[in-house]
């Protein structure tokens, strides 16, 4: 399912707040997102979600600079995942080498 947020919401005192799409991405693969989102699981042989379930998920929007201290933190965490994923696909394809030819 694709998600389409809202550039801003109003905040609690009745201002705008942003949004920032990493910062709900992080919270809703955090453990406080993920027991939201089990507890609207439906299914017995593949689990899913539907778009109202989905809808009743209440994201805490903190401020802007503390919305981008997790964005940023989870944006490095995604960023050195891909170099591990690529390093790891490296060394297998030169293990495979050596197997091949028994030398690089």
């Amino acid at each position: 399912m694709k998600l389409s947020l809202r550039n801003a919401v109003m905040g609690p005192e009745g201002e705008m707040r942003d949004i920032d799409p990493f910062y709900v991405s992080a919270y809703l693969n955090s453990r406080f997102g993920k027991m939201q989102i089990e507890r609207h699981l439906t299914g017995s042989v593949s689990l899913g979600i539907n778009q109202t379930d989905l809808k009743a998920v209440k994201i805490p929007l903190p401020e802007k600079e503390v919305q981008e201290k997790v964005a940023n933190k989870y944006k490095e965490v995604r960023e050195l995942r891909s170099k591990i994923e690529n390093l790891d696909e490296e060394a297998l394809e030169l293990a495979d080498m050596v197997g091949k030819n028994g030398d690089l």
